[in-house]
């Protein structure tokens, strides 16, 4: 019977189940005897065990809001709740006690429906995530570690979701550091670091894309990763962290040397083009090229008669950025320019007819 629709009689005498009373203990021991339960009696049920193990929403509810439990006993409890239904039960969005506990970092009761036979490797959601996903999302390394071990059904660490999309590309995209740097460890052998989704982006181009420069770092240190990888727009790693505007991405994969500066993506953009379309407040063309180090287009832009002396916000200018980068050759370039039309304009202002004096 519904506990919303039964008599205040059967309630009462429901809660009674969940005394400590000798009484109870006994004759649920006798219940559980003529049930021929595969398990035997426990040594201790709590009463939050004893409502989850018959079902009693009400009453877990009750104990739930009114005292606290420990990882064990909530553990012990899902599991009571889900073998009276079963593990492998799911909710809306097909998810299942394992893929809620392994996502909400609950490790006590992952082991215990691991313990128990919960896992199994078709175990997804609609999205196509299993509870490995999930822990890997929530930067749970220590559940992370607990699937990566299972013996009986092996984990695919190359599995995919809806969207081709790996956990390893997960992890990195959301800088789940923790997770990443397990998976890695532990499964370098099988992983494929460079493994696309639909629209071709590696574990490092999400990383890129999402602006996580440690979860980049971390991967750029895989001898085999592909540093020049690109996704079907034909953009890489430099043209994303162009695109994006992070510059302490951008400096790290031109210290790393991922190259492809100079190439163009599908529109026929190159990182420079992304970097001016998103330019920080007071940079120009020319302030961008100068301070990643690209000669020709510092010379293309002068030709086009580009402002030397504008400054960024920080009061730098073109030739500024160029020396604290290290770019010698385009600092010095820029200041002979910056000297001969210094020199030209004073020239100008002392020849006849210069106005010079005239209000």
């Amino acid at each position: 019977m519904c506990e919303s629709v039964a008599p205040k009689a059967t309630l009462d005498a429901a809660r009674q189940l969940t005394s400590r009373s000798c009484v109870m203990n006994n004759w649920f021991r006798y219940y559980w005897a003529k049930h021929n339960f595969e398990y035997s009696f426990p040594d201790e049920f709590q009463p939050i065990e004893i409502a989850a193990f018959f079902n009693l929403t009400a009453l877990l509810t009750e104990h739930l809001q009114h005292e606290c439990h420990g990882e064990g006993t909530m553990a012990r409890a899902l599991f009571w709740a889900a073998r009276m239904s079963s593990l492998r039960w799911e909710a809306s969005l097909g998810r299942t006690a394992l893929s809620f506990a392994a996502g909400n970092g609950h490790v006590d009761v992952v082991e215990s429906l691991l313990n128990h036979g919960a896992y199994e490797p078709d175990d997804q959601d609609y999205t196509s995530w299993t509870p490995f996903f999930w822990a890997v999302q929530g930067d749970h390394a220590d559940i992370v570690r607990l699937f990566l071990k299972l013996k009986d059904s092996p984990l695919d660490i190359n599995q995919v979701d809806k969207s081709g999309c790996s956990a390893l590309s997960w992890a990195a995209g959301e800088g789940s550091r923790k997770a990443m740097n397990v998976i890695i460890r532990e499964s370098v052998s099988v992983l494929d670091v460079n493994l696309k989704n639909k629209e071709g982006r590696s574990p490092l181009l999400w990383a890129v894309v999402n602006k996580q420069r440690e979860a980049a770092n971390d991967l750029l240190r895989i001898q085999h990763v592909d540093k020049a990888t690109k996704d079907n727009n034909l953009q890489n790693t430099i043209s994303w962290a162009s695109q994006t505007g992070d510059t302490k991405v951008l400096d790290l994969l031109i210290q790393n040397k991922c190259g492809g500066e100079d190439d163009v993506d599908i529109d026929g953009w190159t990182p420079l083009l992304w970097a001016l379309f998103n330019q920080s407040p007071g940079r120009t063309a020319l302030i961008w090229a100068a301070s990643y180090g690209y000669l020709h287009v510092v010379k293309l832009l002068v030709t086009w008669k580009a402002d030397l002396h504008v400054k960024d916000e920080g009061g730098l200018t073109a030739a500024d950025f160029a020396r604290l980068g290290g770019y010698t050759e385009i600092y010095e370039f820029l200041e002979k320019i910056g000297s001969q039309a210094g020199s030209k304009a004073e020239s100008q202002s002392e020849a006849p007819g210069s106005g010079k004096g005239h209000v």
